[in-house]
């Protein structure tokens, strides 16, 4: 899929509005544009999906993931069938992992560690840190089809550490059923040779 970022300059660029976004995660505007990241207007959002944005959407900020994978995060979110709708892709496009720029060599380098998030922006404000990361969309966005997506037979697992970094509401009380899905994958990783351990952040941190 061939797509302008927006209508205005081939050029990525990073939208005002979307720039403030990343500042409040603590991520620069020159960081992201290195790994990729772009703002899209209507036009650019319609390319992606295939199909027009739903009439409130102005804008997004969009996740490259490679091979013609693209998450977004739209602005402004609007009201959804299933409630608040911040987040984007082209329908029946399925699950993968997002892997920046900053980490190919060594998501492709045996037993070297990482930790996997949930969200782009956690991943990609680890990484500006210098703390390797890459991340899934969602708690249950490692599977596809009620099956482990096809992402983690590309990656060697045996003898690497994984830190596993969930959001804190996980951990809160009540939240027992959140937790499924951060040790089911726990569990995967595991039979495919990994070291796996767990970070619990404190509760209230939001990026």
């Amino acid at each position: 899929m061939v797509f302008q970022p927006n209508h205005q300059s081939s050029l990525p660029t990073i939208f005002p509005e979307h720039a403030a976004d990343l500042e409040k995660s603590n991520i620069s505007v020159q960081f992201v544009l290195s790994q990729g990241v772009f703002s899209a207007d209507r036009v650019g959002i319609a390319s992606i999906l295939g199909k027009q944005p739903h009439p409130d959407v102005k804008s997004a900020l969009v996740f490259d993931y490679g091979r013609d994978f693209y998450r977004m995060k739209v602005f402004p979110s609007y009201k959804g069938f299933d409630g608040t709708v911040r987040y984007l892709q082209r329908k029946g496009s399925g699950s993968r992992f997002y892997i920046p720029l900053a980490m190919k060599d060594i998501v492709a380098t045996p037993k070297s560690p990482f930790r996997i998030a949930e969200g782009e922006k956690k991943c990609l404000a680890a990484c500006e840190r210098g703390i390797p990361t890459i991340a899934i969309a969602g708690l249950w966005n490692w599977r596809e089809n009620r099956r482990p997506m096809e992402d983690l037979d590309k990656i060697d697992w045996a003898d690497r550490m994984v830190t596993l970094v969930p959001d804190s509401d996980v951990w809160a009380p009540g939240k027992e059923d959140l937790l499924v899905p951060v040790y089911s994958l726990g569990l995967e990783l595991t039979f495919r040779g990994a070291d796996v351990e767990y970070v619990i952040l404190p509760l209230g941190i939001v990026i």
